[in-house]
């Protein structure tokens, strides 16, 4: 039977739920709570008396090799809002990941990203939540579990681990709802549309969390966080408010919070009733404390049901057919049947021109397939070279307008764009009033990072304002458009209005 370990802690303090895992129910075995040394969170100097503290709690316990999920509080994390295009869920752990290594900080020195989507139709913008940890708390989470003898399994948000285990609990509908968990110096807020994330944040707390300073403060915070969240669900109001929390200095609290906010506000206590894929073992006390999210994250394990925000196990764009495995298997029916076909041959001498007609008239079933898989994988090589050539082309475009004569003088007609290996082209169609104008155009895009080559120009009478016809290529340099797109405009630098394309067409890997 699988032994877990839920392991969070804060500044102040360790946390830890140890069980067994049995047929689907998680026995809760261990609950505790233990000082932690150290000036922050994360605090490499603290690391190895940490580990040595933790160490011989679990020792004491009987508790070793056990699977591990450890849980980092919202202050930890780097968290955005992302807007994409359309797109399937299928396609949207790339498109994130496009897109965050321009957001987040965290990523630049090989962090981690998931991201919680939120449902949307075939043809509305996708909407994400994004979090990113960056590598050195993500290290030390490693390095803590190896030392002690823990297989590290999940990495988790707490806030969104919280949310599962409450979301057991309130009624199963869309009402917006806000997630509150008091802690040390700190407390950490889930809103939830039904059972979608909408936002998550911590706010610093002054002093203990029975003070008066704390309450007046969270309150605060709290209807700060009411006013964001009505604004970002487009005016829904907040329901209710779950408070984390457990005694009669829990309800006294909620009394105070639904008072002064004017929001129902319900108590949560994380061990009653537990959810029904954990349970109890005989003599285990319910701790005090912090502990919905670690039941909220045990819960999930037991049911099979994957976290909302996993950085150790974050959403995958799903793996493609095996087709080799299909072509092995087709390949091996073939050589059996024609080994039979070969062994009736001696017996039967009249059947062979019909078992090979069948044997032809498999393989040849087989063409469309084969055609189609290569033209996938023609079309995958063209995105990748599109990719590689990493050409910034909204710099360029923009570059390209601002660039360009006005629209008195000239007007483009088609502007293709495509890349390869050695860069990107931008290939100009268009009509100008006269053939200097194009000239001064190719000098003015011309520089250490474009290369123009002028393909030919001529008269054309069917534009009257614009009797002259021409057609430019402009080569741009990878390495080179990448530091330009990177620099700065000039101050004051604007695009032109200018010439406007009445067609343009893109090629490459622009598809």
């Amino acid at each position: 039977m699988p032994q877990w370990v839920a392991v969070d802690w804060d500044v102040r303090e360790a946390r830890v739920v140890a069980g067994t895992l049995r047929g689907g129910r998680m026995r809760i075995e261990h609950a505790f709570r233990t000082a932690w040394p150290g000036a922050a969170p994360f605090d490499s100097d603290a690391l190895p008396q940490r580990i040595a503290a933790l160490k011989a709690e679990l020792e004491k316990r009987g508790v070793a090799r056990a699977e591990a999920i450890v849980l980092i509080g919202r202050g930890s994390v780097e968290l955005k809002q992302l807007q994409l295009p359309p797109a399937p869920d299928a396609e949207l752990p790339d498109m994130v990941r496009f897109l965050a290594q321009r957001e987040f900080h965290a990523l630049s020195a090989g962090g981690l990203l998931d991201f919680v989507p939120t449902p949307a139709g075939a043809d509305e913008p996708r909407n994400v939540l994004a979090a990113a940890v960056e590598s050195a708390p993500a290290e030390q989470v490693r390095r803590l579990c190896e030392e002690i003898g823990l297989k590290l399994r999940r990495l988790l948000l707490r806030p969104v681990a919280a949310a599962s285990l409450t979301l057991r609990r309130v009624a199963k509908d869309d009402e917006p709802r806000l997630l509150v968990d008091p802690g040390v110096d700190e407390a950490e807020v889930a809103a939830l549309a039904g059972s979608n994330l909408v936002l998550v944040r911590s706010a610093r707390m002054p002093g203990d969390a029975e003070s008066a300073d704390y309450r007046r403060a969270l309150t605060t915070e709290l209807r700060r966080t009411l006013a964001g969240v009505q604004h970002q669900l487009g005016g829904r109001r907040v329901a209710a408010i779950e408070l984390c929390g457990v005694g009669a200095t829990a309800e006294a609290d909620a009394r105070q919070l639904a008072a002064d906010l004017g929001v129902a506000v319900d108590v949560v206590d994380a061990w009653s009733p537990l959810p029904a894929a954990l349970e109890l073992a005989g003599g285990v006390q319910a701790e005090r404390g912090r502990f919905t999210a670690l039941l909220g994250a045990l819960a999930d394990e037991a049911e099979g049901a994957a976290p909302r925000l996993d950085f150790l196990n974050p959403r995958r764009p799903p793996e493609p057919p095996n087709r080799r495995q299909q072509v092995l298997v087709a390949a091996f029916c073939a050589t059996v049947l024609f080994a039979a076909v070969w062994g009736l041959l001696r017996w039967r001498f009249g059947v062979i021109d019909d078992e090979i007609a069948r044997v032809r008239a498999e393989a040849s079933a087989l063409g469309p397939a084969v055609k189609a898989a290569q033209e996938l994988e023609k079309k995958a090589k063209d995105i990748e070279t599109w990719r590689q050539a990493n050409i910034p082309w909204l710099a360029e475009l923009e570059r390209l307008s601002r660039e360009s004569p006005s629209n008195r003088e000239a007007m483009l007609t088609a502007l293709r764009l495509s890349a390869n290996a050695s860069g990107g082209e931008l290939q100009l169609t268009g009509v100008v009033t006269e053939p200097t104008i194009v000239d001064q155009w190719e000098h003015q895009l011309r520089d250490a990072a474009h290369l123009v080559e002028g393909k030919g120009r001529r008269q054309d009478p069917t534009v009257a304002k614009y009797p002259w016809r021409f057609q430019s290529n402009v080569v741009v340099k990878p390495g080179a458009a990448a530091a330009a797109a990177a620099t700065p405009k000039p101050a004051g630098a604007t695009p032109k209005p200018t010439a406007t394309p009445q067609s343009s067409s893109t090629a490459g890997g622009a598809r």
